[in-house]
């Protein structure tokens, strides 16, 4: 199973899930529906997982940055949302 470092150094599995919930929030404090969020999220999680599969070590800021850019690709506003507001994650 894959790992990733943390802000303080620290190793935690790594879990596309978190990916998706976090994503998933973003869309829903847009007003996305749940419908377009979960579709969303879920292209956005299989593009991520796919990224992370071919990195070697690898951040929570990597994949923080790497998830506004996918997102962007699908939804400025929800980027924008991700981006901005890492509270609501």
């Amino acid at each position: 199973m894959r790992h990733i470092i943390k802000i303080h150094g620290i190793s935690e599995q790594y879990d596309i899930k978190k990916v998706y919930k976090t994503c998933y929030r973003a869309c829903l404090n847009t007003c996305l529906s749940e419908e377009a969020a979960k579709k969303l999220c879920g292209i956005v999680a299989d593009k991520i997982d796919l990224w992370v599969a071919d990195q070697g070590q690898i951040t929570s800021a990597d994949i923080f940055e790497r998830v506004i850019i996918v997102i962007a690709l699908e939804n400025e506003d929800v980027a924008f949302m991700y981006k901005t507001h890492r509270d609501i994650q």
